[in-house]
């Protein structure tokens, strides 16, 4: 089974010859196309997974074929091959939708690794599309079950239980999803529950208290579906509008989770990026004004994100070197009866 479908548009030799010989070779399916006007007509009929376009930076902006695809609402994934590029023709090609780009004197090897994340990222995107669509349609089915549920019919009740366990199950595929989409932060959510139940279990909290942890830890990025790839796969440092934009992940995650009969859950959700001192975001919270849970979620959402390399960081600490920003910070970011259980955990895990 072939790896994906590509159509590759282009005059340049060098380009046809490495997408038609080693993208083939590494089993995909590849359709190589010099002319302009027949690639328009080809694309518009058939589905393809990437599109590879040539074209010059100065025509970036004017494209005829670049402006068909876009009007076309392709779900294809569009790479382009430029001679040049500036920071600025950057932020054109996103604006276009252009999912990334290469240098005319590319590495063959470069072509490739672009073209398997295009591809991995359309899945993924497929991936929340479909659960989205369920989580829509569960959303309706509870909202029809939530007047009869307060009629006392026993069936409906049981039916609405049903429901929201179906429509949690697939909010934390779509979570994972998310986590994916964002490859640098694979495996983020897994390893802040891991670090927030051994802190939680330090500070002596119960089990549903834990359990309601777990849950938002698995679901504290679910409002990035909300952010755009281009801004959570951007290389380097975020502007301060694309920080606007991530700081609203978790007020759109509550939303999301406000069909389910959990409040405390969605409360963590939403105040995970709380400060201890009242600088954090979205409501500016501080101290005991912050869930206790949601303080622990923020630590350990915080100390996964300094040991993780992240494209909008130049840097990510050691574990020892994370430990030590975070003792800097008990006080201000955060609870210092939190970070005393973290310290406590983490040792302890250490030894494990």
């Amino acid at each position: 089974m072939a790896e994906g479908s590509i159509l590759v548009v282009s005059k340049d030799s060098s380009l046809c010859y490495h997408a038609g010989k080693d993208l083939a070779q590494q089993n995909f399916n590849v359709l190589v196309e010099n002319n302009e006007a027949l690639a328009a007509s080809i694309f518009k009929t058939n589905s393809f997974d990437v599109i590879i376009l040539s074209i010059s930076a100065q025509d970036l902006g004017r494209s005829r074929l670049l402006l068909d695809m876009k009007n076309s609402k392709l779900d294809s994934m569009l790479i382009v091959v430029t001679d040049t590029y500036s920071v600025r023709d950057i932020n054109d090609m996103h604006k276009l939708g252009i999912f990334g780009f290469l240098a005319s004197s590319f590495e063959p090897r470069n072509l490739f690794l672009l073209v398997r994340q295009a591809i991995l990222v359309k899945k993924i995107k497929n991936t929340i599309k479909i659960h989205e669509e369920k989580i829509a349609s569960l959303e309706k089915q509870i909202s029809l079950l939530n007047k009869k549920v307060e009629e006392g019919s026993k069936s409906s009740v049981s039916l609405y239980r049903e429901l929201q366990e179906s429509y949690m199950n697939s909010v934390k595929a779509l979570a994972q999803a998310i986590d994916t989409r964002d490859g640098y932060t694979h495996s983020h959510s897994q390893n802040v529950t891991k670090y927030a139940a051994a802190i939680a279990e330090e500070m002596g909290l119960t089990i549903n208290e834990i359990k309601d942890i777990r849950d938002a830890c698995e679901l504290h990025d679910i409002g990035k579906i909300g952010i755009k790839d281009a801004i959570l796969t951007k290389e380097g440092s975020l502007s301060q509008e694309e920080w606007v934009q991530m700081k609203e992940h978790p007020l759109k995650g509550a939303q999301i989770l406000e069909k389910l009969d959990l409040k405390n859950v969605v409360e963590l959700v939403k105040q995970h990026h709380e400060h201890y001192d009242g600088n954090g975001y979205p409501e500016g919270r501080k101290k005991d004004e912050i869930l206790q849970g949601a303080r622990i979620v923020s630590l350990a959402d915080a100390y996964d994100a300094m040991c993780s390399a992240r494209a909008y960081k130049d840097k990510y600490f050691s574990k020892n070197e994370a430990i030590e920003e975070i003792k800097r910070n008990s006080g201000k970011q955060f609870d210092p009866r939190v970070v005393e259980a973290f310290l406590k955990a983490i040792s302890r895990m250490k030894e494990g």
